[in-house]
């Protein structure tokens, strides 16, 4: 990356200032085309209906949760990602009356993906009662024509505005709570970290992450090849990923006395997992 850049971020209040400053220019790409309103914390407060909630990703190992723990996650609060429409390939135990509490999804930058998969997503759209989140809202119109960009905002409830975390190191990451210590919706790299950050604020005490594999094929998938993939965010990008991430938003959250974990289920185990060794220039 440019070195410059790295090197105005080795300072954690220019790098703060620097979030918070593109925090509020998405405001005002916010303004120029028709939105749904912005998502609040006072909004997830008033979904909230228990202490505990289940973060659902897309990875195959979502097919392996039993009967049992589909209901106990029926009972308590639930937060679902991204390509969530396609959960009716789920196995039979799903077959629940279950709608996710939360869902929040974004728009596939993949223009033979968006075409195939339009009329499962405008129906699951039509048809979910969870409370719909839209994320990268902003690059709706540039993914649809305007028409159909604006029919589809506006059938989800809001839209995140999130505020970037830049981290460019380990050493960085190690100090993550400095990073996030501000009452925003934090992302860095994906979607489960930004449901973390919402599930702290909304006042969860126990978050449960489900079908987190970083690795292997989705759970609507059945080809093999598939199976062998590493999802782009447990890569190394400038020598930290996912994986160090959630370590250190564990770390992190255990200090306000929350509790992250994953399903046993999960191919990433984040209880066994321990904090990467110390990079040479920690």
């Amino acid at each position: 990356m440019n070195k410059f850049k790295k090197f105005i971020h080795k300072s954690i209040r220019l790098n703060r200032l620097i979030s918070l400053i593109s925090f509020y220019a998405e405001h005002l790409d916010y303004l120029r085309k028709p939105y749904p309103n912005r998502l609040s914390v006072k909004n997830l407060v008033e979904l909230k209906t228990s202490d505990k909630i289940y973060i659902l990703g897309s990875g195959a190992s979502l097919n392996d949760i039993s009967e049992v723990d589909w209901e106990n996650i029926a009972f308590n609060d639930s937060f679902a990602l991204n390509r969530w429409y396609k959960s009716s390939a789920l196995n039979r135990w799903y077959k629940l009356n279950f709608n996710p509490t939360l869902w929040m999804m974004e728009p596939m930058r993949d223009d033979k993906l968006r075409f195939e998969e339009n009329d499962e997503m405008q129906k699951f759209l039509d048809q979910t009662k969870s409370f719909k989140i839209l994320k990268n809202w902003h690059t709706l119109y540039r993914y649809y024509p305007y028409e159909i960009a604006n029919s589809l905002a506006f059938k989800f409830d809001t839209v995140v505005m999130m505020r970037r975390v830049h981290i460019y190191s380990y050493k960085q990451m190690l100090q993550l709570e400095k990073y996030i210590s501000s009452k925003h919706f934090h992302f860095y790299r994906g979607s489960l970290f930004l449901a973390i950050c919402m599930a702290k604020l909304a006042g969860y005490k126990k978050i449960i992450l489900c079908g987190v594999d970083l690795s292997g094929g989705y759970f609507w998938e059945v080809k093999p090849e598939n199976f062998k993939r590493v999802h782009n965010t447990a890569l190394d990008k400038y020598g930290v990923s996912m994986k160090d991430a959630l370590l250190a938003l564990r770390s992190s959250l255990l200090k306000d006395g929350i509790t992250l974990s994953s399903h046993e289920t999960c191919r990433f185990n984040l209880s066994s997992e321990s904090a990467q060794e110390v990079h040479p220039d920690v």
